[in-house]
């Protein structure tokens, strides 16, 4: 059985192209949006072994998605990973920042 993961991406491009390289590598993928991270939909993270967040927009809303689905996770004691990433570079901050939250962060390529 191939890993479960989920993107929440605000790039829809970006989000679509990473996606599409996921899946050939035999990945099962949901792509949704950070508008779609809700308390409601935060629960359906379960199915997942991965969660990649977009955070290359810094924008606070980001952030709350983040929030959400970690904390949702040190409740639940859920399996999912954090994977969150940036295609702009912002600095030591930015990472710290995500890693202090439970998430692992890296700098992306462009696709």
């Amino acid at each position: 059985m191939s890993a479960r993961v989920l993107i929440v991406d605000s790039d829809r491009l970006h989000g679509e192209a990473l996606s599409i390289a996921l899946r050939q590598r035999g990945y099962f993928v949901r792509l949704v949006s950070h508008q779609q991270v809700s308390a409601r939909d935060t629960a359906d993270i379960l199915q997942y072994d991965v969660v990649m967040i977009d955070l290359t927009i810094d924008q606070e809303a980001h952030w709350r998605s983040l929030d959400r689905i970690s904390a949702f996770i040190a409740t639940t004691h859920a399996r999912p990973g954090i994977l969150c990433y940036s295609k702009t570079y912002r600095g030591p901050g930015m990472k710290l920042r995500a890693e202090r939250k439970g998430a692992r962060f890296v700098y992306a390529r462009p696709l």
